[in-house]
């Protein structure tokens, strides 16, 4: 507890009062020394990083920046908007990517005008070790290697997995690897690497 200059008390704030506080409708930003990020009209809202116009030391300033992932190809991976939460001291958005990958991106506003769109992924290690390990797939630049470990359970079916844009699902019973790719049918044995081009 703190004692104003009024002499009355008061209370930091706590990340529960900050989190009593979370909307969904709002979206202002700032730090409390002239650094604001309060589009009246918003347009881009809806694309990661700080587009729209931000007011620094009275000043306007637009676009300030935005973030895009891109391939290996230098395309753009579109991302979709999940969920979007506000409280005093940032925004929190929940992306989507086409491949369902989650992202968060946590956007807040420093003192001496920066603004920062900080990045987490939201993955499974778990499901990594399954994929890369137990099934054995491991895309690369220009290729899939399917090389899975010696590893029980001996039994693995993976579908619904787009690497590069290319449809692949793999069947591994045993010592055989079952692959298809984009309708192409591909075998091979425990202890014997394939490499398919993508």
């Amino acid at each position: 507890m703190t004692r104003s200059a009024t002499g009355t008390s008061t209370t930091s704030p706590t990340p529960e009062r900050l989190q009593a506080l979370t909307r969904d409708d709002k979206w202002f930003l700032s730090c409390g020394d002239g650094i604001i990020w309060a589009p009246p009209f918003p347009r881009w809202l809806h694309h990661p990083g700080f587009w729209d116009e931000a007011l620094v030391y009275y000043h306007a300033f637009a676009p300030l920046f935005s973030v895009a992932l891109v391939d290996s190809d230098g395309d753009e991976i579109s991302l979709g908007q999940h969920s979007r939460r506000w409280r005093p001291d940032r925004i929190s958005t929940a992306w989507v990517s086409p491949n369902d990958a989650r992202l968060v991106e946590e956007r807040y506003a420093l003192p001496g005008g920066r603004f920062v769109s900080d990045w987490s992924y939201q993955h499974s290690w778990v499901l990594d070790l399954l994929v890369r390990g137990v099934a054995g797939v491991v895309p690369t630049h220009d290729a899939v290697i399917i090389d899975p470990l010696p590893l029980e359970p001996a039994d693995v079916a993976l579908t619904g997995v787009t690497i590069r844009d290319r449809s692949v699902s793999l069947n591994r019973q045993g010592d055989t690897t079952s692959i298809q790719l984009d309708g192409a049918s591909y075998e091979t044995a425990l202890g014997s690497p394939l490499e398919i081009p993508l």
